[in-house]
């Protein structure tokens, strides 16, 4: 997936042309994505891992500090929820 959202041509002179391009960070990619998706047997923090790599990115760009051991879910599920409201409603919880 590109970073690139969208580009516009703004204006040309004799000189220069002038263009709009929009950039969409590595997890602003994770609001084009609904889906409904199951996860068995893993804690938060690794549901959240599972949802980022899906989108490629990479590990290096992750760092996760937790102030406790987290429980492991028998069963969490995703229903037709962008990735990024999934992971956002984890976080908050």
């Amino acid at each position: 997936m590109s970073p690139i959202t969208h580009s516009n041509f703004k204006r040309a002179t004799k000189d220069f042309v002038a263009y709009q391009i929009v950039l969409k960070s590595h997890f602003g990619r994770l609001q084009a994505v609904t889906t409904t998706q199951p996860y068995q047997h893993l804690t938060t923090p690794q549901i959240i891992q599972a949802i980022l790599r899906r989108h490629g990115i990479p590990a290096h760009l992750m760092s996760f500090r937790l102030r406790r051991q987290y429980p492991v879910h028998a069963w969490r599920f995703q229903y037709q929820m962008t990735d990024l409201a999934y992971v956002q409603m984890l976080m908050q919880k």
